[in-house]
């Protein structure tokens, strides 16, 4: 790590509402930087093309996901090292991100490379008080084509983070370019999931019942429950159906998780926006939409659909109800329970599908997807002796060829092209056998360990037919036909790009914690007390000066709309809009469980993962 103390330096850091922020002052951002004086790199070839000396880097990782490695351990980033020359010492912990990371910069260990959630009070610190490089001035010293695309190739991208910033301060991963052309398959990231032959039985019995209305929908979990449940002796069964001891008929998945809670994708399908008809940004929690999603929520616990013990529940304790087949309709993330879902097929036969249901006033849901400009920053410190390298590492991870290597692994050891013109690739009959049976040679390639600046909207095209997976099917294919009601979020994203306005955190960080700690006071209460007991939390909320938050954030979204040169962002909004649910008569013009069309039919390599029995 470099130890040369930055001269700008002059104060700690501080913890303010369990997340780290910087008190004082430090380096100065904006285009006061002074970058180091090694000589400019030419664009007559690729800048990695350049290097020609080792060096080594250390980088802190601050995220969910990522499976730390020596580096040179597995082929990829063996191959990675010899190319360029890098040596990298991975720095994590189990600890909060954020304050790890602010320990580091306060104790002058700041790392070169920081990889953390774009959420992070810590990286808005960072690149506010300018202890982050901006990489676009970086590239166009050391990296001139890697600029140049910027600009062109990935102008979307850089517009939308740069129309609150004057320059670009990271490289983010997951993103997803205009130049890369219509993604076909984007799905959903939550999802309505209910075990099929309790739905195939409520149908049979009510088929005047619209389960796609809230009313339709909450009269079958009910009644689902109501009769397939049992607390004593042996339970019987129901027109040849099984009855379940304490049959869950609504499954709420990690309540208090901003990030993955069941109230938010609920309240997607009840079309809650994050943009009012003006055109302004507004927090879709003081929505009527989302009052009617927490009514629902309200209701349903009263009426012992939900458990108690679901709202404080772990997420193994979740997985363990969705195996045993004692859940009848899921609300979360499918994709996080695949495993889960796959034994409750094998153990009792349950298959779960997912469902499409509508608000009170049958809008069309707005289900969030999978297409996003960050799920993570990568900036590269002041601290690091040697940007000009790391920028050409950076250019190459980046590159087509540094995605194929770090997402797929070795051309001609895991993967070759099927045509000369280099726009599909396959598998090799060695790696699928090795990943089929998932043995220690398919994890020593390292495929997809290294996904930092992973771009999206390229590999996903990339992705080889031969080597689906049963369980990369199922993850897919549970929310697949949920594709024609899933839409892009990402100007929803505020944390995205607003920077690091140190009175708009300990906003932020107040108004989320209340948030979190009181979302199942709300969910919990007594239906009498329903209303006033959302009313205190949100004006409790707004003592904190969340208004003054929204009003930030509404600044920064308008520069954003603006720069992007989009009018509206919340779909309904837009006056071409067409449902997707209903023609012009008010019929249904597709099925409740989504388009089964769409799901993947790639033969999977591991047919024996289906039934759970090897071979």
């Amino acid at each position: 790590m470099n130890k040369i103390k930055k001269a700008a330096v002059c104060c700690a850091l501080s913890l303010i509402a369990g997340a780290s922020v910087f008190a004082g002052c430090g380096p100065s951002g904006g285009g006061s930087f002074k970058y180091p004086d090694f000589p400019t790199t030419s664009s007559d070839k690729n800048s990695w093309e350049y290097i020609d000396e080792e060096f080594t880097i250390d980088w802190y990782v601050g995220i969910n996901g990522f499976t730390d490695f020596t580096w040179g351990s597995n082929s990829t980033s063996r191959r990675i090292q010899q190319k360029l020359g890098v040596n990298i010492n991975f720095i994590t912990t189990t600890e909060n991100y954020d304050s790890y990371l602010s320990s580091l910069i306060s104790a002058n260990n700041t790392p070169d490379v920081v990889t953390i959630s774009y959420a992070s009070a810590t990286a808005k610190q960072m690149i506010s008080q300018g202890y982050a490089y901006p990489v676009d001035g970086l590239a166009e010293r050391w990296a001139p084509n890697f600029a140049q695309s910027l600009k062109t190739d990935y102008k979307d991208m850089t517009d939308y983070f740069t129309a609150n910033n004057d320059n670009l301060y990271f490289v983010p991963s997951h993103t997803w370019a205009e130049k890369d052309g219509e993604i076909r398959d984007i799905m959903p990231n939550g999802a309505i999931m209910v075990r099929e032959d309790l739905l195939n039985w409520f149908k049979n019995k009510n088929p005047d019942v619209d389960i796609m209305t809230s009313a339709g929908f909450y009269k079958m979990i009910k009644d689902v429950q109501d009769t397939f449940s049992f607390t004593t002796g042996l339970g019987g069964s129901v027109d040849g159906i099984a009855k379940v001891k304490y049959l869950r008929g609504l499954e709420l998945a990690k309540i208090t998780d901003a990030s993955s809670s069941a109230t938010e994708y609920l309240s997607e399908y009840f079309a809650a926006p994050f943009e009012d008809k003006d055109g302004n940004y507004i927090d879709k929690r003081t929505t009527e939409q989302y009052v009617e999603t927490l009514d629902f929520l309200n209701r349903a616990y009263n009426d012992g659909l939900i458990s108690q013990a679901n709202l404080t529940e772990t997420f193994e304790d979740c997985g363990q109800a969705i195996s045993s087949g004692k859940v009848f309709c899921y609300l979360g993330k499918p994709q996080d329970y695949t495993n889960n879902f796959q034994t409750c097929r094998n153990t009792y036969g349950y298959r779960y599908v997912p469902l499409i249901v509508t608000n009170e006033a049958g809008e069309d849901p707005v289900l969030q997807s999978e297409q996003k400009y960050a799920y993570c920053y990568n900036m590269i410190t002041t601290s690091a002796k040697r940007p000009d390298l790391i920028i050409k590492l950076f250019d190459y991870l980046f590159s087509d060829e540094g995605q194929l290597l770090t997402i797929f692994g070795e051309e001609g050891v895991v993967w070759d092209w099927t045509d000369e013109s280099k726009t599909k690739i396959l598998g090799t009959d060695a790696f699928v056998k090795n990943k089929a049976e998932w043995n220690s040679e398919w994890v020593s390639h390292g495929v997809a360990s290294f996904w930092f600046l992973a771009r999206g909207s390229y590999t996903r095209k990339m992705n080889p037919d031969n080597m689906w997976s049963y369980n990369e099917v199922a993850k897919s294919n549970s929310r697949l036909p949920l594709q024609p009601i899933a839409y892009s979020y990402a100007l929803a994203f505020t944390d995205c790009y607003t920077g690091g306005d140190r009175s708009m955190a300990m906003i932020s960080n107040n108004v989320e914690a209340y948030w979190q700690n009181n979302i199942v006071s709300v969910i919990s209460a007594k239906r009498e007390n329903f209303k006033s007991s959302y009313d205190s939390v949100i004006a409790s909320m707004k003592s904190y000066g969340w208004d003054d938050l929204l009003a930030y954030y509404n600044t920064a979204f308008k520069n954003v709309k603006t720069k992007m040169g989009v009018t509206y962002a919340w779909p309904l909004n837009d006056s071409a809009f067409k449902s997707k649910i209903k023609d012009e008569r008010g019929n249904y013009i597709i099925a409740p469980t989504g388009n089964d069309d769409l799901k993947i039919t790639f033969e999977i390599i591991d047919p024996w993962r289906e039934t759970g029995v090897r071979p």
